[in-house]
């Protein structure tokens, strides 16, 4: 069997993908998948953003006691069947002027070796379960994809912006979940 064929018939037969919260003791373990979309991103810059997550069991991490926020914020992980990460996205519950309760998501990464589309899938589902559970409307997420912005096609803001200093680093795709329950329930 050729390489391509094997590569098609590995992605038909699927990949099974398990997403759970990272724990304390996989964050270092996560790191290298963070530098693969931020490469300048240090070990103590991730260690010290881990800690404002307030994910469970890290030292100095600022979570919030009591209140209706189970998940103030946090990172999910993608890992297939043998344990190897695949992918995550980290996240954190706010209250948006404009959007109500909304999930934020500053980082997501999903290696796309053979079968990426099922670990941004299962990352993707996670989140909206998350959202979903916690009363969120939206869910913005930011993605640090390089081919992505020198795709796009730069308005008059953003060349005003350019013009100004500003350069793009990142696309924020914005997903509406109460529109989405809207158009099931109708």
């Amino acid at each position: 069997m050729e390489k391509a064929d094997a590569r098609r018939h590995l992605r038909k037969m699927g990949r099974r993908y398990v997403t759970a919260r990272l724990s304390k003791d996989d964050i270092d373990r996560a790191y290298p998948l963070i530098r693969a979309v931020l490469p300048d991103f240090s070990v103590e810059r991730w260690e010290q953003y881990v800690k404002t997550l307030g994910i469970a069991g890290v030292a100095g991490a600022r979570g919030k006691s009591g209140g209706a926020r189970r998940h103030p914020g946090g990172i999910m992980a993608v890992r297939n069947e043998d344990g190897y990460f695949h992918g995550l996205f980290c996240y954190r519950i706010d209250d948006d002027s404009l959007l109500g309760r909304i999930m934020h998501v500053d980082t997501f990464v999903a290696l796309e070796f053979l079968d990426g589309e099922g670990a941004a899938g299962a990352l993707l589902d996670a989140m909206e379960s998350i959202a979903q559970g916690e009363g969120c409307r939206s869910i913005r997420a930011c993605l640090h994809e390089p081919a992505i912005l020198r795709e796009a096609r730069p308005s008059r803001v953003m060349r005003a912006f350019a013009e100004h200093g500003f350069a793009a680093e990142s696309l924020d795709m914005c997903k509406r979940l109460d529109r989405v329950a809207s158009v099931v329930s109708l």
